[in-house]
């Protein structure tokens, strides 16, 4: 197995620190002011907490193992008060003693939770049956610290020994199986996402404290001239922050390692400073200090304790905006001339539907024309005389070549029909006709259906014009059905029974005429939806 630098030197540090520990302990036994030893066991994990603070990028498995730490250092506190400053205060020293078991359990249940959150993303929280070890850590723990109401935990004889009790066993028995389950989830998992590289490098510190406390049971632990060479504590914390930095070692858990050399090696051009503008790290195609042109620029982040600084080539980058402009320019231009020829294909089809239009309108009022055009030829006749009959034809075209505009649109209303007739008659008057015309109801009716039934009503005119004294003209809508009843007094009328029925796309009619003497009576009646 081949260890990298960094762990060689976390190594060699902690074989150093248990060796002078052991010094310690032999040297200064007996000594007044403090225990050596536990002093110094608490500055290796003050500074290793202070290492984790700047390492570990993972922040759950970060602020859990901040907190192991800082539970270490207050056992070794308790620890150091109970046994030197108040030595002499056995009630003080007591409660000192209970208290230093609330620390011990804290440490195995965060050491049970780290194990289940490694390789968990940050923010995944933990299933709800996670609550149930600390729910029972902390109701040990209170049973252990209220001993003198209920002395479960520890009894005491009338000489002031102390033997443990049944809860102080089940409180022994659930940090070693919390403990020991955390060693396991970790060892697993240890063993399924590494290499066997680093396969035994956990179980070192584990071995060390298993044989220890084994020694120290049976009362075998070393010793030089009766004096312990280690005490459990020291061997404790050691041990886990051993066990705890071979998790990080071996990537366990996420840490930035090396990023120092990873970074000068970087033959990307970047420098880290400190607050005074000193340089402190910079990479092998850094030179400071950097020159600015017009294609690089500087680049800086503020970061703790100082800033980085690198530059960015943006030739390329100005190269690429020039093309997205010239690539602009030409879609910007391209895009006027399609608007452009759009807009002409548009105006054509626009010119080219009016033209078919008004050629369908010229078609369908060819008739009338050319009988204005008799009219206006026949020289038997004074243009006075032509003139109110010329009208009448002239208001009919005007009114049908607007009927078939507005029926681009879709449904003509009935108020349509009725200005058509009414705007003719005003025409008819002037021929001497007495002319009236009514109207009932509302509504939209098929385009096809008014058109049918304004032309019915000219033809009516048509035919009777020339011997016609009066004319009545009524219309009335309702919901599917428009009603044509015209009133005529002529004594020269006729009609073939086949122009009373009329069908169209969207609509049926049917026509009744009736006879008086002079009077004619002339129904239509059109039906939407009737038509083949």
């Amino acid at each position: 197995m081949i260890l990298s630098g960094s762990l060689k030197r976390n190594v060699v540090m902690l074989a150093a620190t248990f060796l002078i520990c052991s010094f310690l302990n032999v040297l200064f036994e007996g000594f007044g002011f403090t225990e050596c030893s536990r002093l110094y066991c608490g500055v290796l994990v003050l500074l290793w907490a202070l290492s984790i603070q700047a390492r570990v990028t993972h922040a759950r498995l970060r602020n859990l193992l901040l907190w192991i730490a800082a539970l270490i250092l207050l056992c070794s506190l308790l620890q150091i008060f109970r046994n030197q400053f108040f030595r002499d205060i056995p009630a003080i020293q007591r409660y000192l003693w209970y208290l230093h078991y609330a620390p011990m359990m804290a440490i195995a249940l965060l050491c049970f939770y780290l194990s289940v959150c490694i390789y968990q993303p940050a923010e995944t929280p933990l299933p709800a049956v996670f609550c149930l070890p600390g729910f029972a850590g902390v109701l040990l723990t209170l049973g252990v610290l209220t001993n003198d109401v209920h002395f479960f935990a520890f009894r005491f004889s009338d000489g002031g020994e102390s033997t443990r009790a049944w809860l102080m066993y089940c409180f022994m028995a659930f940090l070693l199986v919390t403990v020991f389950t955390a060693y396991f989830v970790i060892l697993k998992k240890h063993r399924r996402y590494n290499t066997r590289k680093h396969c035994l490098l956990p179980l070192l510190p584990l071995a060390v404290e298993i044989l220890y406390i084994a020694l120290y049971v049976l009362d075998s632990d070393p010793r030089i001239g009766g004096v312990r060479v280690w005490d459990y504590g020291e061997i404790f914390c050691i041990c886990t922050v051993a066990f705890l930095e071979t998790c990080i070692q071996t990537g366990m858990i996420p840490a930035n390692k090396d990023y120092d050399k990873l970074f000068s090696a970087s033959s990307y051009p970047a420098v880290i400073l400190n607050r005074a503008g000193t340089v402190i790290y910079q990479t092998a195609g850094a030179k400071y200090p950097f020159r600015t042109s017009e294609d690089i620029q500087v680049k800086r982040h503020f970061i703790s304790g100082g800033r980085i600084e690198w530059t960015v080539d943006v030739k390329y980058t100005h190269a690429l905006s020039q093309q997205l402009t010239e690539a602009t320019q030409q879609l910007k231009t391209r895009n006027a001339y399609l608007a452009e020829e759009n807009r002409i294909k548009r105006e054509k089809a626009e010119m080219e539907t009016r033209n078919r239009l008004y050629d369908g309108i010229s078609e369908i009022i060819r008739t009338q024309l050319s009988e204005i055009d008799a009219m206006l030829n026949d020289t038997g006749t004074p243009i006075a005389a032509k003139l109110p009959k010329i009208s009448v034809w002239k208001a009919y075209i005007k009114r049908r070549s607007n009927m078939e505009l507005l029926a681009i649109s879709g449904p003509l209303p009935v108020g349509e029909l009725t200005a058509a007739i009414t705007e003719t008659l005003d025409y008819v008057k002037l021929c001497g006709v007495v002319t009236a015309a009514s109207s009932s109801g509302t509504g939209a009716f098929p385009s096809d259906l008014v058109i049918a039934a304004y032309e019915q009503f000219w033809n009516v005119l048509h035919k009777s014009i020339d011997s016609l004294s009066h004319m009545h003209v009524s219309v009335r809508a309702e919901k599917s059905e428009l009603t044509l009843r015209m009133l005529l007094k002529t004594e020269d009328f006729s009609c073939e029974a086949d122009s009373l029925r009329r069908t169209g796309r969207t609509f049926s009619s049917k026509g009744s005429i009736t006879k008086e003497g002079p009077d004619i009576r002339v129904s239509f009646t059109f039906v939407k939806g009737g038509g083949a």
